[in-house]
């Protein structure tokens, strides 16, 4: 059964969620227009500004939600965890996302949904430019020290540290923090996977407007809901792990940087299926969850925050040595 104040706060986050897409949306269309509306939901070209007016109030919502949430359905909560802990798996959330990127777009391949091309080749066909401009911009790729995604991986690791990371630590104060820890009485793997969820279905209102999978329709959405609970799971994973939500906020601050590195790497298809936070991150995301939990259990998070222990539940009390042994 869901704890009662872990529902609560669930349903104010995605209330949230729904409220700001409705009222970006209905912004934009007094703004621009039906039609310029229906357009960047089709294809996701959001001019920058109107990106950041969807995007930074979803990442910092959580924040609101927290505060409403100790105001009017649980004031006797603790604050949410915000503590630094400085060690691998800090260093390995902020580093991690580059490898999954990679393998997401193995695995696009192996399974057909696209075509590995490090040329730049996939670049070029993704723009509508003429021969001339297309020709200009293939023999600068070509030009490059490093292989264009290479250059893109470096950039997104630097914009996470400075800007992204920071950002989506207001996100996982919440979900990966209060929330995960109201979800710990039912257990560390059934809770991570139902904050996982929970998380994935915060994110449909921004598929309905085209920002995750533009034109992908309810195809997209179903398949982003089942990528976004693999990443939650291992977010979870991460962040109890490192014991603080900084490790989370980092993997998924990198992640953000590289969420369209699949159009760099394989041949033009579908994001829902091609993308890291589709079908082919859900995989890898997947594999990488079921073989920690086959080898190591899933961590429970102390109630200090400290670093997790080990394995399906807390570890036993110490049995105390026999009266008079050495």
């Amino acid at each position: 059964m869901l704890p009662s104040r872990a529902r609560a706060w669930i349903l104010l986050a995605w209330g949230w969620s729904a409220l700001w897409t409705a009222a970006f949306a209905g912004l934009a269309l007094a703004a621009r227009g039906p039609a310029w509306v229906a357009d960047r939901a089709a294809d996701g070209n959001w001019a920058d500004y109107w990106l950041l007016l969807l995007v930074l109030p979803h990442a910092v919502g959580p924040l609101l939600v927290n505060a409403a949430w100790r105001r009017w359905i649980a004031p006797d909560a603790p604050p949410a965890p915000t503590g630094t802990r400085v060690g691998p798996w800090l260093l390995g959330g902020w580093l991690a996302p580059v490898g999954v990127a990679f393998l997401a777009a193995v695995v696009a391949h192996l399974a057909g949904f696209g075509a590995l091309d490090l040329s730049g080749a996939s670049i070029v066909a993704r723009r509508a430019l003429d021969p001339e401009a297309s020709a200009a911009l293939q023999a600068q790729l070509d030009a490059a020290p490093v292989p264009y995604p290479v250059s893109v991986a470096f950039q997104a690791l630097v914009v996470s540290l400075l800007m992204y990371t920071p950002v989506r630590m207001a996100e996982e104060t919440g979900w990966r923090g209060v929330l995960d820890r109201e979800l710990a009485p039912m257990g560390p793997l059934r809770s991570a996977l139902v904050g996982a969820l929970a998380w994935a279905v915060a994110q449909l209102p921004l598929v309905a407007v085209g920002f995750h999978v533009p034109g992908e329709g309810v195809r997209g959405g179903v398949l982003t809901l089942v990528g976004c609970t693999a990443l939650g799971a291992v977010l979870v994973l991460v962040r109890r792990m490192a014991g603080t939500p900084w490790a989370s906020a980092a993997y998924l601050g990198t992640l953000g940087g590289l969420a369209g590195f699949h159009e760099l790497l394989l041949t033009p298809g579908s994001a829902a299926t091609q993308s890291v936070l589709g079908a082919s991150g859900a995989v890898v995301h997947g594999l990488l969850l079921a073989a920690w939990v086959a080898r190591r259990g899933f961590p429970t998070p102390s109630a200090d925050d400290a670093p997790s222990t080990l394995g399906r539940g807390a570890p036993p009390p110490a049995t105390p040595p026999a009266e008079g042994a050495a």
